[in-house]
């Protein structure tokens, strides 16, 4: 497999990694049911979709361009793990 293949690949599944964090901590910690905590527990919900939705349009496009997405943070992590 190329270079570009495998840095993409293991970026997309440090993504999922980050897609997941979320989840971890909310069945260590019991989410709020009313006031303002649901307001931002909602609202950090979002934000992390949003996020993982920018990165990966960001990616595919990219990639379909024949560049290289290096995303802040994960391209790092993803370059040393590849090496």
């Amino acid at each position: 497999m190329s270079r570009f293949v495998r840095f993409n690949a293991m970026q997309a599944m440090l993504l999922d990694i980050l897609l997941v964090l979320p989840r971890l901590v909310e069945s260590i910690l019991t989410p709020p049911t009313s006031g303002p905590g649901l307001q931002m527990y909602a609202h950090s919900q979002s934000f992390v979709w949003i996020f993982i939705t920018v990165w990966v349009v960001f990616g595919i496009v990219s990639s379909l361009m024949g560049n290289w997405a290096r995303i802040p943070f994960i391209a790092d992590a993803a370059e040393q793990q590849i090496r």
